[in-house]
């Protein structure tokens, strides 16, 4: 028994010469990936519609399992998964891909998988992370190898990520293995389904107008920001503070941008700089200067973000 056991876990912990790494890094409550080898990275997050989320909407057939920009991985090469944290412990778990890796802040832990047939394969944080936890999926389509080229010449040939192309008939089913000891795990018989769509950004790099900025900063504020101060901006004092009448969101724009792109130490309030492009944060900030009755009849323009961001 030893003998076998023993090729098995050897196999299981092979993660020379993978065809493509993968670097996974989980956030409050989101997941990060970088192909380290194609210089592509992007954030995914959760797009089931907030509405849905409480109960002011039907909900969809993907309630809670669908994002806004899916991890895309090639069918029949070996996945090596690079995965840590940049917050507090999240899990990485795609239960049809056999992997379920810890992601610790400081550390980088290795997994890999080969998938051998096109298909969506679906998972979740398996660490209580926080307050939103129940709201961080995974989403990873395997497509053939020429799918998977043209996807990474689209992401190149863009500025930011979008969903992965559906160009391939739909499988009858879809499997994966992690070893040769695991048997194959099939799941539903179902088509790909279409991602759902980022929230609409103005234009990369023009001015926005106020209702531009509102319309596209509220997308953004209930996506992310409302988990904590709420989406009336009243908060849950001390820990997460209000918005409505705040000394930040009403008063100096350069403080109230800092505090967003770098975070306050000692608090739940994290750094976003990295995570939303100039035009997001610009016009998620502009929201909150102006809803909840703050009305400072401000508008904060990406060309502002990008200079506070030059100054550190």
């Amino acid at each position: 028994m030893a003998i076998p056991a023993t090729r098995v876990l050897l196999h299981m912990n092979d993660f020379a010469q993978p065809d493509l790494t993968i670097q996974v890094t989980g956030f409050q409550w989101k997941w990060r990936y970088d192909y380290l080898d194609q210089n592509i990275h992007f954030f995914s997050n959760i797009s089931t519609p907030y509405n849905q989320m409480h109960g002011s909407e039907p909900k969809g057939p993907d309630y809670l399992r669908e994002v806004d920009h899916p991890l895309v991985v090639p069918i029949h090469k070996k996945i090596r998964f690079l995965i840590t944290s940049n917050d507090v412990i999240h899990g990485w778990w795609v239960p049809d891909l056999g992997v379920k890796h810890d992601a610790i802040p400081g550390f980088i832990y290795e997994a890999w998988a080969r998938i051998n047939k096109p298909g969506i394969y679906r998972g979740q944080c398996s660490k209580l992370c926080g307050l939103n936890h129940g709201f961080m999926p995974i989403v990873v389509i395997a497509m053939d190898e020429k799918d998977f080229d043209a996807w990474i010449i689209q992401q190149k040939g863009g500025t930011s990520p979008t969903p992965a192309p559906n160009t391939s008939p739909a499988p009858s089913a879809t499997s994966s293995e992690k070893s040769p000891a695991v048997a194959s795990k099939t799941s539903q018989k179902t088509p790909l389904p279409a991602t759902a769509a980022a929230p609409t950004a103005p234009a990369a790099g023009k001015k926005i107008t106020m209702d531009e900025a509102m319309k596209h900063g509220e997308q953004i504020f209930l996506g992310t920001c409302a988990a904590c101060h709420k989406p009336d901006g009243t908060g849950s004092p001390p820990v997460f503070p209000a918005l409505k009448g705040s000394k930040i969101a009403t008063g100096p724009i350069d403080a109230h941008i800092n505090t967003v792109l770098n975070g306050k130490s000692g608090t739940a309030m994290q750094a976003f700089r990295d995570q939303f492009s100039d035009d997001d944060l610009a016009a998620v900030i502009t929201y909150e200067r102006n809803a909840f009755g703050n009305n400072t009849g401000t508008i904060v323009q990406p060309a502002d973000i990008t200079a506070a961001k030059a100054k550190k």
